[in-house]
């Protein structure tokens, strides 16, 4: 026993080894994939999202509280691992509270925070939020009807099958990609379609 005395705020050092840190998520990522995502590493509490202090936009961290300490140590393991088919990987470390090292460190590689750039000649797109009901045709039809020849179209499944929302989209030119980038923010069956240029693996 003894560890009241060492740092008085046990209960907080016990929050702070149930949580994680996740770096890498994608920016239209909804606290329920979150949750399901890490689900299997045991049950999620809570999740806190860290926001672009400008825009006030999702940055792609978040804090993932857990039951227990145990589960928090295994869901280290998604570490390097893709987020369902995202092209990002994901970072997946110990929370450190308020550690004034870490800040340093987390400044150096965190690239993820810059807003994605567009690759030129990287004609592929991330479409997020979208109807759940929504097939493949629908979503090859919704973008050549605005002119974007379509190279290769992927649909996010998870590991069942089931569609979760959100499609890669490859594009013949970078004028198909233009097109496909001003569908960003229209509404489809009540939702607003999010489109972002997808990210190149980094090799």
């Amino acid at each position: 026993g003894g560890q009241e005395e060492e740092d008085g705020g046990a209960a907080a050092a016990a929050q702070d080894s149930r949580t994680i840190y996740v770096g890498g998520l994608p920016y239209e990522v909804t606290d329920v994939e979150i949750e399901q995502y890490f689900s299997e590493y045991g049950q999620v509490e809570r999740i806190d999202k860290l926001t672009f202090n400008d825009s006030g936009r999702f940055n792609g961290i978040a804090f993932v509280t857990f039951d227990s300490g145990r589960s928090a140590k295994k869901a280290l393991a998604a570490s390097g691992h893709a987020f369902y088919d995202d092209e990002r990987y994901l970072v997946v470390r110990k929370y450190v509270s308020g550690g004034g090292n870490s800040n340093g460190a987390g400044k150096k590689n965190g690239g993820a925070q810059l807003p994605i750039e567009r690759v030129k000649g990287y004609n592929r797109v991330y479409v997020g939020n979208l109807p759940w009901q929504c097939r493949e045709e629908e979503v090859r039809e919704w973008f050549s009807g605005v002119g974007c020849k379509i190279k290769f179209l992927r649909m996010g499944a998870d590991k069942e099958g089931n569609f979760r929302g959100f499609a890669h989209l490859h594009f013949a030119t970078d004028e198909c990609m233009d097109k496909a980038l001003q569908l960003n923010g229209e509404y489809w069956d009540g939702r607003q379609v999010k489109i972002s240029p997808a990210v190149p693996p980094k090799r």
